[in-house]
């Protein structure tokens, strides 16, 4: 079954961030400076918004001064900075962009695809390895990368691709036999359309990453 433990992610201890801009399938989230190294492009983020909690794939990395021409180069490094004004981070934005590629309902359900939209400063969580997993399976659990169609459907970036392969490996590795993972990779890239140059990119570096070559 295609259920996670969304009771897990509940309340501001554990929580990475918070929603701070939605345009569409994209959101924009707040990250809590002291969390914000723990987050990189790739990484799969759950939402708590009541009822639903979407799921997003970070694709974006995002920091900068709050103000515009707030930043002067001060010819010390970033602790040090810290050192001499501890309350530093509040001048700066730590945040990421991400792409909704499913959503889970109250009972933990997992559905692939745009489900509906947060809120603004709903909390957002790094999700559990064993409940990615859940993600890369059907409902017969068998290895299914329909996900991916939906994390490339704005832009054909095998750079994004990857990345998401590589902070993943762990989970797809789970997922059982290696021919049968690999097909149901193949199957999906392959029914995008995305060309002959980007699939044989694509395949080029599941194979490297998962470590599959001969």
């Amino acid at each position: 079954m295609r259920k996670i433990r969304v009771s897990r992610y509940s309340g501001s201890e554990t929580a990475v961030g918070e929603v701070a801009s939605i345009n569409g399938s994209k959101y924009i989230i707040y990250l809590y400076p002291e969390r914000y190294p723990e987050i990189s492009i790739g990484d799969i983020l759950l939402i708590d918004s009541g009822i639903y909690h979407p799921i997003i794939v970070v694709d974006e990395n995002i920091h900068r001064a709050r103000r515009e021409q707030g930043f002067t180069p001060l010819h010390t490094g970033h602790d040090e900075l810290k050192e001499i004004y501890p309350d530093a981070d509040r001048l700066y934005i730590y945040a990421i962009s991400g792409v909704n590629v499913a959503y889970a309902d109250e009972k933990g359900s997992v559905k692939t695809g745009f489900g509906p939209s947060p809120r603004l400063h709903d909390f957002a969580y790094d999700m559990e390895e064993e409940d990615k997993e859940r993600l890369f399976l059907d409902e017969g659990d068998t290895p299914n990368f329909t996900i991916l169609r939906y994390l490339l459907h704005g832009a054909r970036d095998p750079i994004l691709l990857r990345e998401f392969i590589a902070r993943n490996r762990d989970v797809i590795t789970k997922l059982g036999d290696e021919r049968e993972v690999f097909s149901a990779f193949f199957n999906a890239i392959t029914e995008m359309n995305l060309g002959d140059a980007f699939l044989k990119t694509a395949i080029d570096d599941f194979l490297s990453i998962m470590g599959w070559r001969e």
